[in-house]
């Protein structure tokens, strides 16, 4: 569950008591039944069920943009544009906006 259950704590989520920790910059996605979420210093989006918490999808975007030492050059930045279904990604200290095309589970 979102936020709760197994000591996963606020901001976490998961399926099976597995839990995906800093979460943030969620983005509800509509018609999918699902969230999209951050998982912040990991550079990953984690797709999660509406309905039962569970991780439907982790897309892994390391390669997006290379870091620096800072560590706080991570990934922190989702935006669902309605008209297209596309994704815009940035984050901290990124000189750049991604926008990206993901292939979202059910």
């Amino acid at each position: 569950a979102v936020g709760g259950g197994d000591g996963g704590g606020a901001g976490s989520a998961g399926p099976r008591r597995a839990y995906l920790k800093h979460l943030n910059e969620l983005e509800v996605v509509p018609g999918t039944g699902s969230v999209l979420a951050n998982v912040w210093y990991a550079d990953q989006v984690a797709q999660i069920s509406l309905a039962t918490g569970e991780v439907q999808a982790l897309f892994d975007l390391r390669g997006l943009h290379k870091r620096t030492r800072r560590t706080e050059d991570c990934m922190n930045g989702i935006a669902l544009d309605k008209d297209t279904g596309d994704f815009y990604l940035t984050g901290k200290r990124w000189p750049k906006l991604y926008r990206l095309r993901l292939e979202l589970g059910t």
